[in-house]
């Protein structure tokens, strides 16, 4: 199992014909048209990374590879690599690189001569799930995933032993009608160690979507926009029960084939 299990995520190329972006040492924006097509790392890489990484010394990794990367850039002052770090906890060394060329890329395009957080996180957004699309959802639909994204983050919110809230996001991209970001802690990060609980809430949270529709909608109107969380569900109760032996009727014993990700905490982002 991989990141790309509960990410729909669609390798995207910058055509050739389009323009590719540098921030100089000056900070100036150094446009070049480069035959060398731009793009995404492919899903095997990523599934890869979602198996085997976390941050190994913890999030000052993560923030250190963040500053190596963006050296050579012009950065806003808004740029806080710790929030970035918590974002990206699965992310390796040329991750972090791919993520700092993106927002260079989005902020020579909105013409701006430094890289603002925002263009930080619609960068990540981009990776994770894809290319925004335009006029994608009507008016509707968007208030349906509105509320299915608030319901994650009101859940996890609620939670006395959960991530905090990084981002809630209702622009389409790839096959996600919204994303809602959480940001672990440096605790977790650092240990690589979850308990119970925490899981459990994991699950609470996944499901909070599925709640709000109904109570919003009712139980007649909800929709299959929660199917990627009830997938993230089914795979956090099994890995309690077969892996963590979490289970009082089970008891505390190993069983299956041992496949999948031990490190269940790691689920930062739910998409729908």
């Amino acid at each position: 199992m991989g990141l790309a299990e509960y990410l729909p995520y669609s390798p995207l190329l910058i055509s050739e014909e389009e323009p590719e972006y540098n921030f100089a040492k000056d900070g100036a924006i150094d446009p070049r048209n480069d035959t060398e097509a731009h793009g995404y790392p492919e899903i095997g890489t990523l599934q890869s990374m979602w198996l085997s990484t976390i941050v190994p010394a913890g999030l000052g990794n993560a923030v250190y590879y963040n500053r190596v990367h963006s050296r050579g850039k012009a950065l806003a002052k808004d740029v806080d690599f710790d929030k970035v770090a918590r974002r990206t906890p699965s992310f390796t060394g040329a991750d972090l690189q791919n993520l700092m060329n993106e927002a260079a890329i989005l902020a020579a395009r909105r013409d701006l001569k430094e890289i603002s957080k925002d263009e930080i996180s619609d960068a990540l957004e981009r990776i994770i799930a894809g290319p925004e699309k335009k006029n994608a959802v009507v008016s509707e639909e968007k208030k349906l995933v509105a509320y299915h994204e608030a319901g994650h983050a009101l859940v996890g919110a609620l939670m006395p032993e959960y991530d905090p809230v990084a981002k809630i996001s209702i622009i389409p991209r790839g096959q996600a009608g919204g994303l809602t970001f959480f940001a672990p802690s440096e605790e977790w990060l650092e240990s690589g160690l979850y308990s119970r609980s925490y899981l459990e809430n994991q699950m609470a949270v996944a499901l909070g979507g599925r709640v709000a529709e109904e109570v919003i909608f009712g139980q007649e109107n909800v929709t299959t926009v929660a199917s990627s969380d009830f997938m993230q569900v089914s795979r956090v109760a099994r890995q309690m029960v077969e892996r963590f032996g979490f289970s009082k009727k089970i008891g505390q014993i190993a069983i299956g084939g041992g496949g999948g990700n031990p490190f269940l905490g790691q689920q930062v982002c739910f998409y729908n």
